[in-house]
């Protein structure tokens, strides 16, 4: 009998301990005033953030879609081309023309958000700059290229948060591609020149 309780007595000293460990915690709602309560973490998530986020998206669908579409398929075993011209030419599209499209079809499902891509020197002239902020970040960057821009505009009376994230030559096949197009203002980039910007605007009113 004695044993029978030892060992109960026991399990509870075991499950109480076990339950102070993972057991949920208190928060400071429950007892503002006690000092030893973990207060809840708070999270914040602002425009800057979500264009952060969205480039990263953008950017890693660039980059893996350049090593393993256009640098195999064109640069590498050569059983097709890239072109900016590739519905009429039978030939892939490149990057930030995948990337393009993806935009334009989130537009038309009604996302806040918009990116677009922007040059001083754009081969599809679409992309030259629109706006004296666009300007001014594009210019920026040719002197500081690995630093993104950030600030606010206004734009047909709505207020947007705008990040502009510098585009650079960092493969060889890009640098290729730029200096041979016909339509290119430019033909003497060279590896990690800034060829454009990402404009990412995120609406600050809804």
């Amino acid at each position: 009998m004695n044993r029978t309780i030892i060992l109960v007595f026991l399990v509870l000293i075991i499950g109480g301990f076990f339950y102070l460990i993972l057991g949920p915690r208190p928060t400071s709602s429950d007892n503002p005033g006690n000092p030893f309560v973990r207060p809840k973490p708070k999270m914040t998530f602002g425009p800057r953030d979500l264009a952060d986020s969205i480039y990263t998206v953008i950017s890693t669908h660039q980059e893996i879609y350049h090593q393993n579409i256009i640098q195999r398929l064109v640069d590498e075993e050569k059983v097709v081309r890239a072109s900016p011209n590739w519905k009429e030419e039978k030939a892939l599209p490149v990057h930030s023309q995948v990337a393009q499209m993806v935009a334009e079809s989130i537009q038309s499902r009604g996302a806040e958000f918009s990116y677009t891509f922007r040059s001083l020197h754009p081969v599809n002239k679409r992309h030259a700059v629109e706006t004296p902020l666009e300007l001014t970040a594009l210019e920026y960057q040719q002197k500081h290229p690995a630093d993104n821009y950030y600030a606010e505009e206004m734009l047909g009376g709505r207020r947007y948060f705008t990040a502009i994230y510098p585009q650079r030559a960092i493969f060889q096949g890009c640098v290729n591609c730029h200096n041979r197009l016909p339509e290119s203002p430019r033909h003497d980039y060279k590896t990690n020149d800034v060829l454009g910007a990402l404009v990412i605007r995120v609406p600050l009113e809804l």
